[in-house]
């Protein structure tokens, strides 16, 4: 999978990004965005997936590899 880096952030720890990148699912998901497979990072994995269920979305992660897999969300109850 090939990755472009639009901007880097200030703070490139770990951590920061994930948490970016569960804000960006979280708008997504509360404004009733269906995807298919959107590309996340594995560590993140267990945090959408909580999140997905709070929302009561029907939802299906595929893993890629170690550090990325694929998030589809077919529809939401929200």
């Amino acid at each position: 999978m090939n990755n472009i880096l639009l901007m880097s952030f200030l703070d490139e720890s770990e951590t920061y990004v994930l948490g970016f990148e569960c804000g960006q699912l979280w708008e997504k998901i509360s404004n009733g965005e269906v995807m298919e497979d959107r590309a996340i990072h594995t560590k993140n994995k267990q945090q959408i997936i909580m999140m997905c269920e709070s929302f009561g979305c029907d939802f299906e992660i595929t893993d890629y590899d170690e550090e990325w897999c694929f998030l589809t969300i077919k529809s939401l109850s929200v």
